[in-house]
């Protein structure tokens, strides 16, 4: 089964490759026959790849683009298929000349099979925000369900809190078996969990960016002057215990998991990107053990070496 980051590694290949490289050749082999698209700029609506091709291929205005600012935040629908929202930021040129910058929403909806990716959906649209309210405005920020920050809000304060202090921890954590609770208690019963893990975050690294990446996946960021492991094994016990007592509420016969990947800023990832996925390497080798693992950067690193010496 494919993961969310390949989702959205997937649907960023194809906005850059449109935006940036302006390649049209051969995208329809990433495109489902039954692909629809909605447009709220022109009022585009497309119900086939053939109509969306015809669209995507006329001439476009002679224009450079440069994209200033990218964010993806993805759930999965099922198993293989993926809904993909974010918004691109885009600074244009012609002959030279500035043009005024451009914000472009979209929902993707994508599918991985035998045959590789497939889109299915496309909605996008340029928001007028000088209309947006301030509840719009709050939940473009924070996470409805769990009030912790939405994906792109807490990027950019790990973006800001990464040039203002010199080391700083990531920690990635998702919850062991979470779709076996959905499936046997439902998905009510699901958002208690997570309601219960979000608030363990925020009661643990009060001073932390506490986000929901997406699902069942949280990040918590720390920055500081230095790192001082055995601290941070002091707070990870002290959230595992607040948490296991917040789980009493659930009434379950024992307690549910959550596996944990860490890196450390600079060492594991110089910005955000390179950070979160290194952690979230260590996050899927700490899922073979289960049952509250945690599971360094480092120790991949040291792993690997090993191996290589084998």
């Amino acid at each position: 089964m494919k993961n969310l980051k390949s989702a959205e590694e997937f649907c960023r290949f194809l906005w850059h490759s449109y935006l940036i490289d302006n390649k049209k050749e051969g995208i329809d082999k990433f495109l489902d026959l039954r692909m629809t698209e909605i447009g709220t700029g022109l009022g585009e609506f497309c119900q086939s790849s053939l109509e969306f091709l015809k669209t995507f291929g006329a001439p476009r205005a002679e224009h450079t683009f440069l994209i200033d600012k990218e964010w993806y935040e993805s759930s999965c629908l099922r198993e293989n298929l993926f809904l993909i929202t974010g918004e691109i930021k885009l600074s244009r040129r012609n002959s030279g000349t500035n043009l005024p910058s451009v914000h472009l929403r979209f929902s993707m909806i994508t599918e991985y099979s035998d045959s590789g990716w497939q889109l299915l959906h496309l909605h996008r649209s340029v928001p007028d925000f000088s209309r947006v309210d301030k509840k719009t405005i709050y939940y473009s920020q924070f996470d409805y369900l769990t009030g912790l920050m939405s994906r792109r809000c807490m990027e950019d304060h790990i973006d800001k809190q990464m040039k203002q202090r010199p080391s700083g921890v990531l920690i990635a954590m998702d919850i062991d078996n979470f779709k076996i609770y959905n499936d046997q208690y439902g998905h009510p019963f699901g958002d208690k969990i997570l309601v219960s893990l979000a608030k363990s975050l925020q009661k643990t690294f009060p001073k932390a960016v506490n986000g929901r990446i997406g699902g069942d996946e949280f990040i918590t960021y720390i920055s500081c002057l230095s790192i001082h492991k055995h601290r941070l094994e002091e707070l990870l016990a002290l959230f595992f215990e607040n948490w296991n007592s917040r789980q009493e509420d659930l009434n379950l016969d024992g307690n549910v998991c959550a596996s944990v990947g860490i890196g450390f800023y600079p060492e594991h990832g110089k910005d955000f990107q390179t950070l979160w996925s290194n952690a979230d390497k260590a996050l899927y080798s700490a899922k073979n053990n289960e049952n509250n693992h945690v599971c360094y950067c480092s120790e991949l690193s040291a792993l690997k070496n090993k191996a290589g010496k084998l």
